[in-house]
């Protein structure tokens, strides 16, 4: 994906580069504009792949999340949350791995895709922990519960930070 991504960005701004985009307008009105919603359904598509990655819940699950809150809640359900979280955490974990072995040599397109992630991915995490920490699900919240909101968003911003190749650290 991000290897698609990174093609796509090159070829608009070769297109742009080059003058080659007078040449595709009059032939096609709407060439240049596919290559450009073609690169928009990428981020998309990627965000979303992050996403599950980090198995951050749907709003239905939110929705049964909300429904614990002020409530006891049984053994089951207790269970359940600290797997959403243990999964979170490692899919968080493996999403970082991931990011530091690729590169986007184009500023533009990381600060895009960064762009992306923190709109898309940080108010699923919101909700997620806003639940989460409305619930009474373990005495030792900390080991499941790991970042805040604005931590989680520092660690999204982070996977671009490094330039061509991104870091973890």
């Amino acid at each position: 994906m991000i290897f698609q991504m990174n093609n796509i960005q090159y070829i608009l701004k070769s297109i742009y580069k080059t003058n080659i985009h007078r040449y595709l307008l009059s032939q096609d009105r709407e060439a240049v504009a596919k290559f450009t919603s073609i690169m928009d359904e990428r981020k998309l598509f990627y965000s979303r792949w992050c996403a599950r990655m980090l198995s951050l819940p749907d709003s239905n699950l939110l929705n049964r999340l909300a429904g614990m809150i002020n409530r006891s809640i049984d053994q089951k359900e207790k269970s359940s949350l600290k797997s959403l979280w243990n999964d979170f955490n490692n899919g968080l974990n493996t999403l970082t791995k991931q990011h530091h072995l690729v590169s986007i040599p184009d500023r533009e397109l990381r600060h895009s895709l960064e762009h992306q992630l923190v709109r898309d991915l940080v108010p699923m995490y919101r909700g997620f922990w806003e639940k989460s920490t409305s619930i009474t699900f373990t005495t030792n919240r900390d080991k499941y519960i790991k970042l805040s909101v604005e931590e989680f968003e520092m660690r999204i911003r982070q996977l671009f930070n490094n330039g061509t190749t991104n870091s973890t650290r």
